[in-house]
């Protein structure tokens, strides 16, 4: 997924899972947006009336990033990455429900039957879903299974490097999570510096974190870690040596 902004030459690259949300949020700001709900749902209720102001989001699948990224090399390209530890972690406390679903059915009907059972305002609730099924499937059990069955199924799990192709596209700005407030002040002097007026730009708001109720720090063993290291060795070698 892409979030293109003609108004202001920029190409946001998403990759779920590293504060996807804070910059949807941020950029439909720079086009005179406030949404008070989730910013992705307002913008595809919007779509034609956000258009207008230059700013279209986009699905460009890896595969079609190189020639889409040779249309517009004028642009900032930005994107953000988070290290693979924290980023599986927060996967696995508020997106549980989507590789329950997929390869643990059993424990994803347990925990929906958990949530059934409680008040029906919590029925849509992911985050509190994913903490349900967590009951039934520990960490340590989790990065088994991604072991097993692989990380490309679902944009949330996958690598960075196969969202982000960077052997192809030479990004501006690359956004660490957790230096976010700094690394976006770099990334509004790159735009300053191409003439682009950002002095009216809020700052970079901080929206949705983690916050089920699925623990990882007392699981997170020395094992886990190499087990995590090796499902993403190439964001390693690409990002943290």
């Amino acid at each position: 997924m892409i979030l293109k902004s003609d108004r202001f030459q920029t190409i946001y690259r998403v990759t779920e899972k590293c504060g996807t949300t804070s910059f949807y949020q941020a950029i439909l700001n720079w086009h005179g947006f406030k949404p008070s709900g989730p910013p992705r749902v307002y913008l595809r209720h919007n779509r034609r009336e956000i258009a207008k102001t230059g700013l279209i989001e986009e699905n460009v699948k890896s595969e079609n990033l190189e020639s889409y990224y040779d249309r517009h090399r004028d642009y900032i390209w930005f994107s953000a990455i988070r290290h693979p530890v924290s980023r599986i972690q927060s996967t696995y406390r508020n997106k549980l429900n989507r590789y329950a679903r997929r390869f643990k059915y059993a424990a994803y009907l347990r925990g929906k039957f958990r949530q059934f059972l409680s008040q029906p305002k919590s029925w849509s609730d992911m985050n509190r879903l994913s903490s349900n099924i967590g009951k039934y499937i520990s960490f340590a059990e989790f990065i088994e299974g991604l072991t097993v069955n692989g990380i490309d199924w679902d944009p949330h799990y996958m690598s960075l490097t196969q969202l982000l192709r960077p052997d192809v596209v030479k990004y501006d700005c690359l956004l660490r999570l957790r230096t976010l407030g700094a690394d976006y002040q770099k990334l509004l002097g790159i735009m300053e510096e191409r003439g682009i007026c950002t002095k009216d730009f809020e700052q970079l708001p901080i929206l949705n974190p983690s916050s089920s109720g699925n623990g990882t720090k007392s699981e997170l063993t020395e094992s886990l870690k190499s087990k995590i290291a090796q499902l993403y060795s190439a964001d390693i070698l690409a990002f943290w040596n």
